[in-house]
């Protein structure tokens, strides 16, 4: 294995297993896995960059993202970035990415974990429809206790 693909398998937060598993039509050999590596990396360089854009668009300080800890929950909340990335394990990287990044431009950021039943409970009972503003809101009263 390439030193170059080592350093992008590590940059998207597996190792050639999970990447084998999660993407079983991706050919090891050659420049295909390559290609696929430097595509995934690209995109959640674009998703980091939205985020900062997002924050600083909104003059927001404290920074709220959200963390998914199982593939379920990953799937139903961003089903479009889910499509790609296919793990809440490249998206925690993705979380560690957007933190130091978001850290860089001197502003605040918290991790919250998403509790599905909790924030599920706490929109039936708010009468809310998901939406990422409201997964926004609910994290924030997570913070605050």
């Amino acid at each position: 294995m390439s030193e170059t693909i080592k350093t992008l398998l590590n940059s998207i937060g597996l190792s050639q297993t999970q990447f084998s598993t999660l993407f079983p039509t991706v050919t090891i050999e050659g420049d295909d896995q390559l290609s696929y590596l430097k595509l995934l990396d690209a995109y959640m360089e674009s998703l980091i960059i939205d985020e900062i854009d997002y924050f600083s668009n909104h003059r927001i300080n404290r920074i709220i993202l959200i963390r998914f800890l199982n593939d379920e929950d990953f799937s139903l909340y961003e089903p479009e970035i889910f499509d790609i990335l296919r793990s809440y394990l490249v998206h925690n990287t993705l979380i560690t990415r957007t933190k130091k990044a978001i850290e860089r431009t001197k502003k605040d950021v918290d991790v919250v974990y998403m509790a599905s039943s909790f924030y599920e409970t706490w929109l039936g009972v708010n009468d809310f429809d998901d939406r990422r503003d409201l997964r926004i809101t609910w994290a924030q009263q997570q913070l605050r206790g």
